[in-house]
């Protein structure tokens, strides 16, 4: 299974959404797969659940990012 299928899969079980292309903190302009969600904590649990492991957490306001920086998408902004 590919990661973004995997990711795509943690999403769903969290109800909440992939995003892809994420640029966290410190990743200088780096693109990785990120989840958006209600509760961090349950997405790095599921994640954890499917050995994806290394995940990082910001505030996104009303809602939370988890994202995974080894993970790198390959979008590009236009």
């Amino acid at each position: 299974m590919e990661t973004k299928e995997k990711i795509q899969e943690i999403a769903e079980e969290v109800g909440g959404h992939i995003y892809e292309g994420y640029s966290g903190r410190g990743m200088f302009g780096d693109k990785c797969f990120g989840v958006v969600c209600e509760d961090a904590n349950r997405c790095l649990e599921v994640a954890g659940s499917k050995n994806i492991r290394g995940g990082k957490i910001d505030n996104m306001g009303l809602q939370m990012i988890v994202y995974w920086p080894r993970l790198k998408s390959k979008v590009e902004v236009e």
